[in-house]
């Protein structure tokens, strides 16, 4: 264990960054960098852009499938419960952690968070849920940059 690697914890308690599982070292590293603007502001830009708009006729639910290592293969689609529950949990932590402190803004993310999406109840995203969730993310990554 390298000190480089090392990143210190509540009590003096030391974790080795190799023994944290690959896909939350980039927040780890971000957190004892001083960098979770910029951390948060990369993760906001690929839920923008890496994500589509798309409101499929077919249930996408059923189009997903994962590779040999359990990764996604197919396209990745905004109106997915998983990746609204996701952006959702990346703006909570992004609040919590003190990364948006702008009143206005953490209200409106609350309401964001707090809408009753349709997913919830068994059925299909509409498109004005994914208008709401293009302006909290225009908004947000215009806050961060």
């Amino acid at each position: 264990m390298t000190l480089e690697n090392d990143l210190t914890l509540a009590e003096g308690t030391k974790l080795d960054l190799e023994s944290i599982p690959e896909f939350i070292r980039p927040y780890i590293q971000a957190k004892r960098e001083g960098t979770l603007r910029r951390y948060y502001l990369d993760r906001f830009r690929h839920q923008r852009d890496d994500y589509l708009d798309d409101l499929p006729e077919a249930d996408v639910r059923v189009q997903a499938t994962l590779d040999e290592q359990g990764h996604f293969v197919g396209e990745r689609y905004k109106c997915k419960g998983n990746y609204i529950v996701g952006l959702s949990a990346c703006l909570q932590g992004a609040v919590r952690e003190g990364v948006i402190t702008d009143s206005g803004l953490v209200d409106k993310i609350e309401r964001f968070r707090n809408h009753d999406f349709r997913f919830h109840h068994d059925e299909f995203t509409s498109p004005e849920e994914i208008g709401m969730i293009n302006q909290i993310l225009a908004e947000v990554i215009g806050y961060l940059e």
